[in-house]
């Protein structure tokens, strides 16, 4: 049998618990000038730039971008005085700011896509379906119970297990490159209880295949997708214009030959942002995607060195 790496400060957590725990941490912020108001349960449908109302006396402007701004912004797509606005299927508005970040997957390019006159540069994406199964442990006779291995740690190889609790055990995941189908798929289910069971959850003996009545067992699981990229790296940051870029290329005024220098869908005054592709290290690189996020839409220093920010920000896409 092959050996393993162990990982002593290594560790699993819950994407629904995570998730729960930072919208707590944003509602601390509630009595603060900087808070943040999370707007549950409301489908944005469309994405759209309008004119701002007038700004109150005494209000300041969004700071500038960190990306610097070259002379091939001649074509900037963010008109000054607009906001973006995130719409309802009624065509009613959900919020608006001077900047947007869509960080909703597929969804991100979808909405671009949709906005007239925004020639944005959209990243390739694929999703990427996967399927976990979950055996609940209390169906089990004892005597089946007694034959499982239970992992103390969560252990990974070409799929993973995670003892979640006494009562269950999660086993995973598939993953099938544009395959879009949301039932929970027996085949599937299947193909976990080997990855398992060559972890050796259910012995040596049956490390090539699981025991039959593991087979016939209901399984519960769940389907969904990583959004990917061909470098399997996140994107992140303001797409580029192409009009702008059109535009200079035929001047001749800019230089364009860096995605740093190339124009942006934003400027001074706001724009919009993606974070999306994270695919199967979402919670890992989120961290950094929303450092870089801040960074690049308020004129703070970058969180990382240039060849990283480089390879992960969507202006690579953009000529």
């Amino acid at each position: 049998h092959s050996g393993a790496w162990r990982f002593g400060a290594a560790g699993w957590l819950s994407p629904a618990a995570w998730c729960r725990h930072l919208l707590a941490l944003a509602a601390d912020t509630a009595d603060s000038p900087d808070a943040i108001r999370f707007i549950g349960n409301q489908p944005v449908a469309a994405i759209r730039r309008l004119p701002a109302e007038p700004a109150a006396a005494g209000t300041t402007p969004a700071p500038a971008s960190s990306s610097a701004l070259s002379d091939a912004d001649a074509g900037r797509s963010q008109a000054p005085g607009q906001l973006w606005h995130a719409l309802n299927d009624k065509g009613q508005t959900i919020a608006s700011a001077p900047v947007l970040v869509l960080a909703n997957a597929a969804g991100a390019t979808e909405l671009l896509a949709q906005v007239p006159d925004l020639h944005a540069a959209l990243p390739p994406l694929q999703p990427v379906r996967g399927q976990t199964t979950v055996i609940t442990l209390d169906q089990l006779t004892p005597a089946q119970r007694a034959s499982l291995h239970l992992p103390s740690l969560p252990i990974s190889g070409l799929g993973y297990a995670i003892h979640l609790d006494a009562d269950h055990l999660l086993v995973g995941a598939t993953s099938q490159p544009g395959d879009l189908d949301p039932t929970l798929r027996l085949s599937d289910q299947h193909v976990n209880l080997r990855r398992a069971a060559a972890l050796g959850i259910f012995g040596d003996a049956c490390r090539h295949e699981p025991p039959p009545w593991v087979m016939d067992l209901p399984l519960s699981g769940r389907v969904g997708w990583r959004m990917t990229t061909p470098e399997r790296l996140p994107v992140i940051g303001p797409p580029v214009d192409t009009r702008a870029v059109d535009q200079a290329r035929a001047t001749g005024r800019a230089r364009l030959d860096a995605p740093r220098l190339l124009p942006r869908c934003h400027d001074e005054s706001g724009g919009v942002y993606l974070c999306t592709g994270l695919g199967s290290r979402g919670i890992s690189s989120a961290a950094l995607a929303g450092e870089l996020l801040a960074a690049t839409s308020t004129g703070a220093p970058l969180p990382g060195d240039g060849d990283l920010m480089q390879a992960i920000d969507v202006g690579k896409y953009g000529d």
